[in-house]
């Protein structure tokens, strides 16, 4: 679908945003000292800011702010050295593989959604930090591995189950490339590890909108879902005591949920109900994830921060998948907040206790 410009509307509306921003950081410097939460100022500035641009902001707007997904990788590859592999792929469903590494060589393989609230592109942050993860990996075990980045429709511009469409189709180009599941470690931050929690619905339970899943010979490697979303719904407490504390308030989730069932056969509470649990999977009963451990995937790793929207959804959402077998990490960051190690690298910080942790994960993943 075509995507429309700004109104002349949308561009004078940015100036109060950019205004309200500057004030919110303002206030932030003052009061830092006696309020901050975040372990750093330079990280409670991050936060005031993102918070603010994206709940003054429209979706139209923001998407203008933000520019591409395939802008953002153009501009991470022209700053990177020589010595490293970059490759894009077109997929079917108007999807694309960008790949950093030898997608040939690499003895294992990352496959990454991103998030955004299924609105919001791509971003050099994300890039950054997947190209730290595979550097460090690299460097603890000796493995090649290479990070294909998935880069799908955004919402409103394509409605549900067009991302999902679009994960399949990544999933089966991978798999029948020659990738053995038990070498693919799938990764997602926020709604992209949403979108990746509905792929593993359809490989369980295959869609009516989608071709049979891959064929499974194995388990993959791994899933790390960092800030997944697991529901539609924003009713946890964890959103009214963090929605001022978040990178993005209760009332712009409600927003971008809105844009992401909108046109889709899940914009009404009934057509929700009918699509089962596929972007429901907090809701699903433990017997929905029968096989899961045995055939799917055995190690999974899963964040939240303390002072995320998310928090309580993701940790009950873990404890369905510990009691149904899965070996289960959760971290829950101390004052962290949504996706936190994106702002962190994004910012220039060290490395986070979190993003460790991480790299600790898939270290053992890789070694598997």
């Amino acid at each position: 679908m075509a995507e429309r410009g700004l109104t002349l509307w949308d561009k004078l509306s940015l100036i109060p945003a950019a205004i309200l921003a500057g004030f919110s950081l303002s206030y932030t410097i003052i009061s830092a000292p006696f309020r901050s939460r975040a372990k750093t100022l330079d990280r409670e500035l991050s936060i005031v800011l993102a918070r603010a641009l994206r709940n003054r902001l429209t979706v139209r707007q923001l998407q203008a702010y933000h520019g591409s997904s395939a802008s953002a990788w153009e501009r991470w590859v022209s700053t990177q050295p020589g010595d490293v592999e970059y490759e894009t792929e077109e997929l079917d469903d108007d999807a694309k593989l960008h790949w950093i590494g030898d997608n040939v060589q690499s003895t294992k393989i990352m496959l990454h959604v991103h998030g955004g609230g299924y609105v919001l592109p791509l971003t050099v942050e994300h890039l950054k930090l997947l190209s730290y993860f595979r550097d460090c990996v690299q460097r603890d075990t000796g493995v090649e591995m290479a990070v294909a980045v998935l880069e799908y429709t955004l919402a409103p511009h394509a409605s549900y189950p067009t991302q999902f469409h679009q994960m399949s189709a990544a999933l089966h180009h991978l798999l029948n490339d020659g990738v053995m599941p038990s070498n693919l470690i799938i990764s997602g931050d926020s709604e992209g590890a949403h979108i990746a929690l509905c792929a593993i619905s359809h490989i369980l339970h295959q869609h009516s909108t989608l071709d049979e899943p891959p064929s499974m010979v194995d388990a993959f490697g791994g899933l790390l879902l960092i800030s997944p979303r697991t529901t539609n719904s924003l009713v946890a407490r964890s959103f009214n005591g963090n929605t001022g504390r978040d990178i993005v308030t209760k009332e712009t989730l409600a927003r971008w949920v809105t844009a992401f069932r909108a046109h889709s056969s899940i914009s009404s509470e009934e057509g929700l109900e009918d699509d089962k649990y596929y972007t429901e999977p907090l809701q699903a009963p433990d017997e929905w994830w029968d096989g899961l451990a045995s055939q799917v995937v055995k190690k999974v790793f899963i964040s939240a921060g303390e002072d995320e929207c998310l928090r309580d959804d993701i940790v009950t959402f873990s404890e369905t998948w510990k009691r149904c077998g899965v070996d289960v990490t959760r971290v829950v960051e101390e004052r962290g907040v949504q996706a936190s190690p994106i702002l962190d690298i994004g910012s220039g910080r060290p490395p986070s206790d979190l993003m460790l942790a991480i790299v600790s994960w898939l270290t053992d993943a890789v070694k598997a």
